[in-house]
């Protein structure tokens, strides 16, 4: 007698952590047009920085390279084109800016404040943001699409990220001990 195989796991669509790929490619065209066209998030109701037409086929070419050369999820193409989108509140158009537009621009993020006085972004996203910027212009200088040459971009480093920043029960292992024993210098 054969055995009936059971059915695939079905995806548990309700939880908010799980969107499907065509989900992710809706949220990417979304926010490409709300940034292009002045409308606000819909969720929040927050303006979105405004980027170009040349800035959008830019992304575009960009992140289709990424997904197709380095099979990465559509979700994590997502989070490019939201970090990017966003990186045009402290620069400007991306084929147009500067080294020196991008200096200023990393100096901004790095001190920008919330309402309340408190850092907008935590260490780990502003080296996050750091690396992902650095990467779209290496790869706009690669493409020549930028007269910023590749060696001043490599010259860009991201803060570190604090190497302490779990609980005291992370204390199993030699690093984490050393961590919370021996105070850096």
């Amino acid at each position: 007698m054969q055995q009936k195989q059971p059915a695939p796991p079905v995806p548990n669509t309700s939880n908010r952590f799980y969107q499907a790929d065509e989900t992710h490619l809706e949220y990417i065209r979304t926010l490409l047009y709300r940034a292009r066209n002045g409308i606000p998030t819909k969720k929040t109701n927050v303006m979105l920085p405004s980027i170009s037409d040349d800035d959008v086929a830019l992304l575009e070419e960009f992140l289709a390279e990424i997904q197709a050369t380095q099979q990465i999820t559509v979700k994590r193409v997502y989070k490019y084109a939201y970090i990017l989108v966003h990186w045009r509140e402290y620069i400007g158009e991306y084929r147009l800016n500067t080294i020196a537009d991008l200096h200023a621009g990393i100096n901004a993020i790095q001190v920008s404040r919330d309402g309340s006085g408190n850092p907008r972004y935590a260490k780990h996203t502003l080296a996050d943001y750091v690396g992902f910027v650095k990467r779209f212009y290496l790869w706009l200088s690669e493409n020549g699409y930028t007269t910023i040459v590749e060696k001043k971009i490599n010259k860009i480093k991201p803060r570190l990220k604090p190497l302490c920043n779990g609980r005291t029960f992370h204390l199993q292992t030699p690093k984490w001990y050393h961590c919370f024993h021996y105070p850096p210098i």
